[in-house]
């Protein structure tokens, strides 16, 4: 809970906050939205997990762009495992192209990370 109070003061990286359970409609969501609101009442950006390692890549770059104060990926489903998730939760700036577009575009990772699922692996 106190996470996004002091996450501007880390100059580091971060871990992922796994809130995980054994079954459906148990309230993972709920608590991550109890634990993040005394920081942001309207909330963070919520996002669902990528097919494959681009679309991941793809979905993180459309979250950063944003700049939000805390990203929370909802109802993993299958093994998490990606590259690009595992890249921004391990750097300080983010780097991607923009789609469609030979411009790079770079974003400071300061966010506090934050997933929910079901017997996650």
């Amino acid at each position: 809970m106190l996470m996004p109070f002091v996450r501007p003061m880390i100059d580091r990286s971060t871990p992922l906050y796994l809130i995980d359970a054994p079954t459906e409609g148990s309230g993972k969501g709920l608590l991550a939205d109890v634990l993040t609101y005394p920081f942001k009442p309207d909330g963070g950006t919520l996002m669902t997990e990528g097919e494959s390692d681009e679309e991941w890549r793809k979905r993180i770059t459309a979250v950063l762009s944003e700049a939000p104060s805390h990203v929370m990926i909802d109802n993993l489903n299958k093994k998490l495992e990606s590259g690009s998730l595992a890249a921004v939760l391990t750097a300080r700036v983010w780097s991607d192209r923009q789609l469609c577009t030979n411009t790079t575009l770079k974003f400071p990772v300061t966010q506090t990370w934050i997933a929910t699922g079901n017997n996650v692996q």
